[in-house]
């Protein structure tokens, strides 16, 4: 049973030091691989295009940590519920409507 603590509430010391440096690793990975995949990789002014990438990654690891640590965990019967309920139609939506451009002309 997960408390206030989450996952990591029974670790402590090293396991626990460890665990932290994991979960950044993930974050700077992920940040790393979003930057050129949706935020335009080194484009920018002035500055030479790594420092671009290690900005806009760094800018996107503090809002992940900061959303992460600013709004309650989602449970994932909620996150499958918006999903079935409300993402499913819209893509059946969508489908429709490029169906019926494509096929319409």
């Amino acid at each position: 049973v997960d408390i206030a603590g989450g996952v990591a509430a029974e670790t402590s010391g090293p396991d626990r030091l460890l665990f932290q440096v994991g979960r950044y690793a993930l974050l700077a990975a992920g940040s790393a691989f979003a930057v050129p995949l949706f935020l335009g990789g080194g484009s920018g002014p002035v500055l030479p295009e790594w420092l671009w990438v290690l900005v806009k990654a760094s800018l996107l690891v503090a809002a992940l940590i900061v959303v992460g640590r600013r709004f309650p965990t989602v449970r994932p019967d909620k996150l499958v519920e918006i999903g079935w309920m409300v993402l499913v139609p819209l893509v059946l939506t969508q489908l429709l409507v490029v169906s019926m451009v494509v096929v319409g002309g």
